[in-house]
């Protein structure tokens, strides 16, 4: 599945998983919650990174476009406003790792000032 990574209101990310149909899965910011992502590190340091639909099923990733640079409260109308910029910066430092550690190819890969360069 080539994943595609963008702001809710990114239309291009829209008509880029409308061309690859049932090849891709877009997860907007306004998504990341409904999926179950994995992070594991192993005794020897190793990481890695997976994804779940919120049932459970595995979803293989064999690409990602990476169209976010970061998310910021603003992009968390769900979240309490006292706690926005905290969950912004938290889901942001975890995307960081999550595109670090996966093991397919990433379009735009994250830096440690960008989730995408």
């Amino acid at each position: 599945m080539l994943l595609i990574l963008a702001h809710d209101h990114d239309v291009p990310a829209r008509a880029l998983a409308a061309r690859w149909g049932s090849e891709a899965l877009l997860i907007t910011v306004g998504d990341l919650h409904r999926a179950r992502w994995s992070l594991d590190v192993d005794r020897d340091g190793r990481v890695t990174a997976g994804l779940a639909a919120a049932d459970g099923t595995p979803v293989p990733v064999t690409g990602v476009v990476n169209r976010l640079g970061v998310i910021t409260g603003a992009d968390l109308p769900r979240v309490s406003s006292q706690d926005r910029v905290y969950a912004g910066a938290e889901l942001t430092a975890f995307l960081l790792a999550w595109l670090d550690a996966c093991p397919a190819p990433v379009l735009n890969p994250p830096d440690p000032r960008s989730l995408n360069g």
